[in-house]
């Protein structure tokens, strides 16, 4: 038996988000308006973790008067030892005690007669009570927002939240390197629990989806299948059931955890189930593109579930990202396994192919990148081109569906290492140059954007690499990279929502911090400049299109291209050309001048210099 203690190791914000309901409840045993509180969770250790930031989170005279009436209870002797106080207390079970039984029962009651409030947790489900609250893990998004509010770094948050996945237990150990074993990663179960860590998620309603399960582990799905539903019945397991649909939680610690416990011999195994479920066609191709949002009722539907899809990619991208963990294997052959992986399940792809591997692309990009950049690759120059029929298959209207957002958020999250950037930009320029255009916005034009946005760069290579890439765009696909460049210069207003980021590959460092300096982004718009006047030279078209950007370019950008319209270059233009140069600029000076005061508006004697090259 203790008093309650300090705040829980993590922060009470933590603990608290996504809670409302379990706090509302305890804030009835606090007032004395409720006497009994049960907290329905898998994770019993987590109650009084979640008492003590509740009342740390309380206002200094509230914690005040509750002070010293909160009592940990471990065992039935301090508990009926308590029971029989004459003072009004509020007597927690600790996570050894459980109340959920009749013990359980007939120690409630002796408190309660007592006048004593109780709190314990206990697995969900029995008679619905309407003094019962469910105690549930937050959301990965508050994990992340608590974890900035506590001051980590955005990368560093997101990260740890990510690989959490919201258990607050193994957030925790990945705060502290996984220096701490977990419970359920002990003893002979914990080498059948690696196949499902592996497995990641199935469904037990799919033949497909257990024939896998029973290749994987080498035993039949029943006896394998047994073990794992007591595994899931132990308080603080990251195995999940519901509705015979399973779901390893705590994917990364999983994988560092019961990694020694995976062989060569079940990575080969893996290769082949990786290879066979994610090359399978999916029928929906087979319905015209307005019934496909029917294709279930259709019957048009995978063999194996999309959970078993999504967990083995995940396995897939984690063995490329994290093959340390598995050091039971022999050296490199967890990297050689997601890359072969990769190039069985790419070789010579159709469009149903790609199409069908939609939503799982960035995942195997994760997992081998070269890899996946050689099939990208191999695809844009092959004929006839995949790309082109993927972007053909593209509907519109509210059961409208694209299947070229996947491979564009696959080339987004490679575009954050500087190794990979200067191909991930020629692969979304030859993308866009076939892009026939639609309602969506996922657009490879849009792509190539958003990694490059002077003021919110979604890449980690330096400013020169950025320039680089650019360059070589411009050389190779002229129209594209003039279209690219326009929308890197400075625009009066711009928003961006940012690229997808590596869910498992540690690309982006933790100090990575979103935006730039002024410096970085006057040395970009600079550079990005100093390209589209040299690409507009001798053209009338840019050169126009340029004059509408002159306003918002940096003065020494501004003079060069002054500069470039009064020489000779461009006063040798046919007169019809040079008419519509004219109309640009002095369309532009009567602007300035009539909205001299705005604060938009350009200085006079910039104005006067416009006006002087437009005479």
């Amino acid at each position: 038996m203790r008093s309650i203690g300090e705040p829980p190791p993590l922060t009470p914000k933590l603990f608290l988000s996504g809670r409302e309901e379990a706090c509302a409840k305890l804030k009835d045993v606090v007032s004395g308006t409720s006497v009994q509180l049960k907290l329905d969770t898998h994770f019993p250790d987590h109650v009084v973790d979640f008492i003590s930031a509740y009342l740390a989170d309380l206002d200094a005279e509230t914690r005040a008067d509750t002070a010293g009436r909160w009592l940990v209870v471990s065992d039935v002797e301090a508990w009926n030892a308590m029971a029989s106080q004459k003072e009004k207390l509020i007597l927690i079970a600790d996570s050894s005690l459980d109340l959920d039984g009749g013990t359980g029962t007939k120690l409630i009651q002796r408190a309660r007669r007592s006048g004593h409030a109780v709190i314990f947790g206990g697995p969900a489900g029995g008679i619905p009570d309407p003094a019962s609250a469910p105690l549930r893990a937050p959301r990965t998004h508050q994990v992340r927002e608590a974890l900035e509010h506590a001051g980590y770094s955005e990368e560093r948050a997101r990260t740890l939240a990510q690989r959490s996945g919201g258990n607050l237990g193994s957030l925790l150990r990945c705060l502290q390197n996984l220096s701490l074993l977990p419970e359920w990663a002990e003893g002979t179960i914990a080498s059948e629990l690696a196949i499902a860590a592996v497995l990641g998620s199935w469904t037990e309603k799919s033949v497909a989806d257990r024939a896998i399960a029973e290749g994987l582990s080498g035993n039949s799905y029943g006896e394998w299948i047994g073990r794992m539903r007591e595994v899931a019945l132990r308080p603080g397991t990251p195995l999940t059931q519901r509705d015979g649909n399973w779901k390893f939680a705590a994917r990364y610690e999983g994988w560092y955890a019961l990694g020694p416990k995976l062989f060569d011999e079940h990575l080969g195994r893996l290769q082949n189930a990786m290879t066979s479920v994610l090359t399978e066609r999916d029928p929906q191709f087979e319905l015209p593109s307005d019934e496909r949002y029917a294709s279930s009722i259709h019957g048009k539907v995978l063999a194996h579930s999309h959970l078993l899809r999504n967990g083995l990619a995940e396995s897939l991208a984690l063995l490329g990202s994290h093959p340390k963990a598995l050091t039971s294997c022999t050296l490199g052959k967890a990297e050689l396994t997601a890359v072969l992986a990769v190039r069985q399940i790419l070789a010579d792809a159709d469009w149903e192919r790609w199409a069908s591997l939609n939503d799982l692309l960035p995942l195997l990009a994760e997992a081998a990148p070269g890899e996946f950049l050689d099939a990208v690759e191999k695809a844009l120059i092959s004929k006839p081109r995949p790309f082109d029929r993927v972007y053909a298959e593209e509907g519109g209207g509210i059961m409208g569906r694209t299947y070229m957002s996947g491979l564009l958020w696959a080339l987004e999250t490679l575009a954050w290492d500087p190794d990979h950037l200067s191909r991930v930009v020629i692969c979304l320029g030859e993308l866009a140059a076939r892009d026939p255009g639609g309602s969506w916005l996922n657009r490879p034009a849009n792509s190539l954007t958003t990694i490059l946005l002077p003021w919110l760069p979604q890449t980690c290579a330096p400013v020169a690499k950025r320039a680089a890439a650019v360059s070589a765009l411009l050389a190779e696909l002229p129209d594209v990279g003039w279209l690219l460049i326009l929308s890197l210069l400075p625009q009066s207003h711009s928003t961006s929502s940012g690229a997808r980021r590596p869910a498992w590959r540690e690309t982006i460092p933790d100090d990575w911090s979103k935006g730039v300096t002024h410096r970085e982004y006057w040395e970009q718009t600079a550079v990005y400049s100093e390209m589209a006047i040299a690409a507009a030279k001798g053209d009338r078209k840019k050169l126009a299109e340029l004059i509408g950007h002159i306003e918002n370019l940096p003065p020494p950008a501004q003079e060069q291209l002054l500069s470039l319209l009064g020489s000779e270059a461009t006063t040798m233009l046919p007169e019809a050309d040079r008419l519509g140069l004219w109309t640009e600029l002095v369309d532009l000076v009567t602007k300035h001048r009539k909205f001299s005061d705005a604060g938009w508006a350009m200085q006079p004697e910039q104005v006067d210099k416009i006006a002087s090259v437009a005479d």
